[in-house]
């Protein structure tokens, strides 16, 4: 028996591997990481996100349903991690439309990491739209934490704040670098009365 429990002793221990925190991306109302397939209905489309890689596909895709948070902010796209938006499928223009039915502020697309917007298909567009209603809340077509990356594809990124007073409104708001390659960009901001400016 001390044999025994002297071999027990020497034996070395056994980690028990632990599970990486699955960080939420919301799309059109549901997080998309953490559900069975990784799939959303998004109007007449879909988006589908491959949880390895970070990329959110959207075919044909229109998102009007928001992820409101715990300060009552909305998003039509809303990612704690870094995201690569595919633009894919027959149509070209791939809508995100954030209306004011809050007491937040709107976001049509919100990423805490970096941002890369790119397609597979011909001629695509993403837009992305937001408006925002009440006195002191900001609205944001795209935001993003740290770098912005458009590549082969259009970008219309708009905000509109009704009300506003003490707020501030911007078409594309990124607080790193901005590339642009083989791509369009449109970005416009108007009505807020600290800061209204497109990018």
């Amino acid at each position: 028996l001390l044999m025994m429990t002297m071999m027990i002793a020497m034996l070395p221990a056994v980690t028990m591997p632990v599970s990486a925190a699955i960080l939420p991306v919301y799309v059109n109302g549901v997080d998309i990481a953490t559900g069975d397939d990784h799939t959303v209905v998004c109007g007449m489309g879909t988006a589908a996100f491959d949880i390895n890689t970070g990329t959110l596909t959207l075919t044909n895709a229109t998102i009007e349903t928001p992820y409101t948070d715990s300060s009552d902010n909305d998003y039509g796209i809303y990612s704690e991690r870094n995201l690569t938006i595919v633009l894919a499928g027959d149509e070209s223009l791939h809508i995100i439309d954030i209306d004011a039915n809050n007491d937040g502020g709107n976001t049509g697309i919100f990423v805490d990491g970096d941002l890369t917007i790119t397609s597979t298909a011909e001629d695509a567009v993403l837009q992305a739209l937001s408006y925002g209603c009440k006195a002191g809340t900001n609205s944001y077509g795209i935001y993003t934490t740290r770098t912005l990356t458009v590549s082969n594809c259009g970008v219309h990124a708009s905000s509109i704040t009704f009300n506003g007073s003490e707020a501030d409104s911007y078409g594309i708001y990124s607080v790193g670098n901005i590339t642009i390659s083989n791509s369009s960009i449109w970005a416009s901001a108007k009505k807020a009365t600290n800061i209204s400016a497109g990018i």
